[in-house]
Formats: structure tokens, C-alpha cells, sequence
């Protein structure tokens, strides 16, 4: 074996190391698995490296970030690609408000390495500390009048099951860039992503209350009037926490005037380090009243079963995305609804009624949430964007490497 060899094969060694038995967990610890290997690329290329070692043994692959999912899209027994160390911004232009980063970047430190361009995304979802490959291929979003995070992709790089770098953009390749947007990592793995992001701002927020029936009354117009707007509703009080946050000039110096991605992640600091177990709904905004109706009707009865801790319900907003195959708000506008509970097998039950009856009002589940989803199911929320994603993921992944059971179950007929 030549130097150059040698050099070759040490480097792939330190970035794809064997680790038999080790066991994954992910934050809730609902989901684990025993991966063959992990792989800690620092490049694209070595990223490549990854995908092609993996493919020539057999291995599927699966990318994994901070472990934030509930779902079990993480999971597999091949390979684990961790994109911790793909984390760097790649460029930035000023004019167009474009950046470019590596895919492993945290949300947390993209929002923190935007804002000392004077640039912010124009809406942020609950949690920051995921990495950004993850948020995207699941349409994390946040609240107000834009789509999911996968709306502001305006250019996206992924390796496909060849080892093939595709660069993908609504111009170069429409069909496949509307399926990569939510890709549930079916396609490939993302190596970079350039987003439309704009100048950095500020919100004012305001807490308050107000009665259910008012609420119901008003949620429209309270989302037309807000940048973003959130509801907080425990299903045995008549009263709903409401809070609003509305753009500001930034030389405002009111306490409550904050800079926008530090006021819209809430999640960390309200709800912990991701501990429970959740499942959202992304339902016809006109739709909510009645969802939130039967919701209170069907958590009154496991309450009466002794299960009491499912009170709380989040409900959040989007005006939609467009020409995103797999968007849970594809359907939009949509109103987010958000449960949770502790991680206990006593609430499965709970879960698959309530996706049940979600189901019956097209409420489309959250990919990074829990969900029991098949084929059939899926066509009957997705309809003919199914079967366009399954004719990109013949095309990116014919021999499904980068598939688990939960790939499995939603695109085998």
C-alpha cells in the first residue's frame, strides 16, 4: 500500500469508526437503536466517503442531529452519520440576503452567526438548539404569516445513494427541489443550504388572557393582526393564554422589545431539554374550533382513566408552504396543534386515537413528532404528492439506502 493509500484509509478511519452494540437514544428516549457504525464527517467529500463506505457494506444510512425527533426517522441499525462537525457558514451575500451553511449547524448558531450580518430567518420554530439539516427535513416551523423553515431553501446540496453531489433549486430541478425541502431523509443526506433570510428585527411582545369563547371567536384576526401569535389552552379552564409578538423599530427601548430569534425560541427555557413525548397537527386554520372540541372531549376521557397529565394544548400558525411535497402545511393556512406527556406507554393509547381523529379533519402530522403513519394514510393526506416523492426517491435512492421501518412504512405499497 502506497502513502497516499495509507493517508486515505487513516482519514476514512477517523471519520467512520466502528462502534458494535453502542445504543442511541434520542432526547424523550422513546426512540433507540443499535447502529453498526458511526461516521463523523468534516467535509463533503468525506461525507461522500461515508455514503459510498456505508453503501459498499451493505449498510443503510441515516443522518442524525441533536435528537430532538419523537419520531423514529433517526433510527437505523447501519450506519449513523452525525453532522456535528459540518457547522460552518460557506458565504453570505449581502445583496440578495442569501447564506449558505453546512447542514449541521445548529439553529442556535446560525441565528447567532446571521445576526452579525445584520440578517435573521423571518420566523423561528420553538426550539433552537436542533441542527439545521433536521429542522428542514421535518418542516420544523414556528408561528405566523411565512411556511415552515423548509420555505426560506433556496438551494440545497445532497449526496445521493451514488455518492452524487446534487445541487438542487426551484430553477434547476423544480420537481426534485419540492421533494428535497421535506425530504424525511429519504432522499439523501444534506451537505449544504442556502436560505432567504432578510434584515435583522425586533419584536414587542404581549402576554395575556382571554376567555375560550373569545378566542374562538377572534383567532383569525388575531393572527392577521400579529407578526406571530400563539395560543396556550389547558382543556379544563375556560380561559386560553394568548401571547403576541408584533415588529418594532430596533431603536425601540421598551423591556419587552427583543431581538427576533432570542423572542420566538421558547421552548428551551418554558419546556426543558426536550424530556416529553408530543405530537402535532398541522389542521385547516377554519377547521380549529371544532378540532380543539373534540381534543377537550377525547383528553376528558383518558383523564377520567386516570391519566392526567395531557392537559395542555399549543396551537400555533402558518399561512401555508407552497411546492413542498411532504409539508405538513402544504394544505395552508393551517393551525399548528400541539400535545404532550411524559414518555410513558400508558399514553399510546392516547396518541393513536387522537391521530386518529385528527386524521378525519386532514390534520397532517408533524414529521419530528410522533405519529403512526403508513401508506395508505399518508395518501390520504398527501394525495398525488406521494407518488411524486416516491418517483424522486426511485431517481436519488433506487435501492433504498437510506431507508429504516418508518421510511419503509410510508412508501411501501
Amino acid at each position: 500500500m502506497n502513502k497516499q493509500n495509507i493517508l486515505c484509509a487513516l482519514l476514512l478511519l477517523n471519520t467512520f469508526l466502528l462502534h458494535t452494540g453502542e445504543l442511541w437514544k434520542n432526547r424523550a428516549g422513546n426512540q433507540q437503536c443499535e447502529p453498526r457504525s458511526i461516521c463523523y464527517p468534516e467535509s463533503r467529500d468525506e461525507l461522500i466517503d461515508c455514503v459510498q463506505q456505508s453503501a459498499a457494506q451493505g449498510l443503510k444510512v441515516r443522518a442524525i442531529g441533536t435528537g430532538y425527533s419523537r419520531s423514529n426517522l433517526a433510527c437505523t441499525d447501519g450506519c449513523r452519520i452525525d453532522l456535528r462537525n459540518l457547522n460552518h457558514i460557506l458565504s453570505v451575500d449581502n445583496d440578495t440576503m442569501q447564506v449558505c451553511v453546512q447542514a449541521g449547524i445548529t439553529v442556535t448558531r446560525l441565528n447567532e452567526a446571521l445576526a452579525s450580518f445584520g440578517l435573521a430567518l423571518s420566523n423561528q420554530a420553538a426550539i433552537s438548539e436542533f441542527n439545521l439539516a433536521g429542522a428542514l427535513s421535518t418542516a420544523s416551523h414556528g408561528s405566523g404569516h411565512t411556511g415552515s423553515l423548509s420555505s426560506f431553501i433556496v438551494e440545497l446540496e445532497l449526496i445521493d445513494a451514488l455518492g452524487n453531489v446534487r445541487t438542487l433549486s426551484r430553477n434547476s430541478d423544480p420537481d426534485l427541489f419540492a421533494a428535497a425541502r421535506v425530504s424525511l431523509g429519504a432522499l439523501g443526506i444534506i451537505y449544504s443550504v442556502t436560505l432567504q433570510c432578510e434584515p435583522l428585527f425586533y419584536l414587542r411582545s404581549n402576554h395575556t388572557t382571554m376567555k375560550l369563547k373569545d378566542f374562538i371567536a377572534e383567532y383569525r384576526a388575531l393572527h392577521t393582526a400579529h407578526d406571530h401569535f400563539q395560543a396556550i389552552w389547558s382543556v379544563n379552564s375556560d380561559e386560553v393564554k394568548i401571547d403576541t409578538w408584533t415588529r418594532v423599530d430596533a431603536t425601540a427601548s421598551e423591556f419587552d422589545v427583543e431581538v427576533c430569534y432570542k423572542s420566538l425560541c421558547w421552548f428551551s427555557t418554558a419546556n426543558g431539554a426536550g424530556k416529553d413525548i408530543a405530537a402535532e397537527f398541522a389542521v385547516p386554520i377554519d377547521a380549529l374550533p371544532a378540532v380543539l372540541e373534540q381534543t377537550q372531549a377525547l383528553i376528558h376521557k383518558y383523564q377520567n382513566q386516570g391519566l392526567t397529565e395531557m392537559s395542555t394544548l399549543v396551537v400555533r400558525f402558518s399561512d401555508g408552504d407552497s411546492d413542498i411535497l411532504l409539508s405538513p402545511a402544504g394544505h395552508g393556512p393551517v393551525a399548528y396543534i400541539n400535545v404532550s406527556t411524559p414518555v410513558y406507554d400508558a399514553y399510546m393509547s392516547y396518541y393513536r386515537e387522537l391521530e386518529e381523529m385528527m386524521l378525519a379533519f386532514k390534520g397532517r402530522p408533524h414529521w419530528g413528532k410522533i405519529n403512526f403513519l403508513n401508506h395508505q394514510k399518508l395518501f390520504g393526506l398527501y394525495g398525488d404528492n406521494v407518488t411524486k416523492f416516491m418517483d424522486v426517491k426511485s431517481k436519488l435512492d433506487p435501492s433504498g439506502l437510506f431507508s429504516n421501518a418508518g421510511i419503509d412504512a410510508l412508501f411501501e405499497r
